[in-house]
């Protein structure tokens, strides 16, 4: 990997790019601290852009159940959110996710290791999520009716996303849940549910 300050970056930056084209990653450093990687575009996002165009800035809510389906199953949906440009999920998320590996821990479908390591991957992950609250706003969109059934802690998930997009278009934002019926309810309220 090839290394670059700021300044000679910008200096040879059709280089740089001729570079990074050939295959070549750069390590930007600001003095000797590195603040960014330029890397080829992998194959799989540009063969995502030639199937489906380039797409604009999305940002997305998650549901427990992706997150879970993937840190126990290693179901790939989770890597969805990696093209966001704001990852959220209500607080709920949390709670739910350390409840599940807890009951999994305790009915010993997990080793102690297994359990201590998806436990610090589950809480180095949510480092990077917005936990929003369980607010008065968030409980009383919850409480209205939608256009399918829904449990209780499905509706909070969901009025988590109305709440957060409610100044937005809904087609902004992308839902990622593995629930048949939280993901048509989501879809009937116009939110993109990657993989349903």
């Amino acid at each position: 990997m090839k290394t670059s300050t700021i300044s000679e970056f910008k200096a040879h930056i059709s280089e740089n790019l001729r570079a990074v084209r050939a295959g070549q990653h750069i390590l930007i450093l600001d003095r000797s601290t590195a603040i960014a990687e330029v890397s080829p575009v992998s194959a799989r996002l540009r063969a995502r852009i030639a199937c489906h165009g380039a797409r604009r800035a999305v940002k997305g809510v998650l549901d427990s159940s992706a997150v879970l389906r993937f840190l126990l199953n290693r179901e790939p949906l989770l890597r969805v959110a990696e093209s966001w440009t704001w990852v959220g999920a209500s607080e709920l998320l949390f709670v739910e996710c350390h409840r599940v590996l807890e009951r999994v821990r305790f009915t010993n479908e997990l080793t102690s290791e297994q359990y201590q390591e998806s436990l610090a991957w589950l809480n180095a992950f949510l480092d990077g999520v917005v936990l929003v609250p369980i607010g008065s706003s968030v409980i009383r969109r919850a409480s209205r009716p939608y256009p399918v059934a829904l449990k209780t802690l499905d509706a909070i998930h969901l009025a988590t996303l109305e709440t957060l997009s409610e100044e937005d278009d809904p087609t902004e934002w992308e839902f990622l849940t593995t629930d048949k019926s939280l993901g048509k309810a989501a879809q009937l309220l116009r939110f993109g549910v990657p993989g349903l």
